[in-house]
């Protein structure tokens, strides 16, 4: 495939040599397009006045301006391609170029929908469970085969809140950072709860009380959520 494209460029640049040689075609192929250049400078111009005419916004005047000059450009190129060098060989350049270009816009969406399938039937993670990567914590409410959707919590917070922001991020990412996940096989995270006590306090009460808290609330509250859970009961004992 090399050694093609190669031999295409060598044949090309001697046609174009070969052009630059002839005197009466090298005068011709620059007034033609010394004319191209010309004309679209004019209906630059020209569409540029009736853009501002008409379009007051001011983003969509300068989303239009942007639109035309890249049409333009596009224009011009194929033009003088065209004139430079012969039909066969501008269209196929043409085509390289269209070719690699789109290969470059689609390298990030291939590269999602690979992420996708990695995390849909490698069960990276799922709707639910919450996950922190790239220093980003939130819970996975939404995926498709281009990104996932994090219900963002904690950030500036000091608790394990959401803040209320919907984080969109490219499936890719998973082959850029690793995935902490939360909810697989341990529905329960360490948390910290702080106390502050004056000097006069006795401590021992208050650790008394905190105990007596705990343990109320661990077997109302977690301990029926272990049963059937003989793996995460017997760990639990060993403390």
């Amino acid at each position: 495939m090399a050694k093609i494209i190669r031999d295409y460029l060598d044949i090309l640049t001697e046609n174009l040599l070969k052009t630059l040689n002839t005197p009466d075609a090298y005068l011709n192929k620059i007034a033609l397009s010394a004319v191209t250049l010309i004309i679209a400078l004019l209906i630059n111009a020209g569409l540029k006045n009736l853009i501002n005419k008409n379009v007051k916004n001011l983003g969509k005047n300068y989303k239009l301006k942007k639109a035309l000059k890249n049409i333009l450009i596009t224009v011009v190129v194929v033009f003088i391609l065209f004139i430079w060098i012969r039909a066969i060989n501008a269209l196929i350049l043409i085509a390289l170029a269209a070719g690699a270009l789109i290969v470059i816009m689609l390298r990030g969406l291939i590269h999602n929908i690979i992420g996708y399938f990695v995390i849909k039937y490698y069960k990276h993670f799922k709707k639910g469970h919450r996950i922190e990567i790239n220093g980003t914590i939130g819970d996975v409410i939404g995926m498709n085969p281009v990104s996932f959707q994090l219900l963002e919590v904690r950030n500036w917070l000091s608790s394990d809140t959401t803040t209320g922001r919907v984080i969109k991020m490219p499936n890719s990412i998973i082959f850029e950072h690793s995935v902490e996940m939360v909810g697989l096989d341990n529905e329960f995270i360490w948390q910290e709860i702080k106390y502050i006590l004056s000097f006069d306090s006795s401590w021992k009460d208050a650790e008394k009380i905190m105990t007596d808290a705990s343990n109320k609330h661990f077997h109302e509250s977690i301990l029926p959520n272990l049963r059937g859970n003989d793996r995460l009961l017997l760990t639990m004992k060993k403390y």
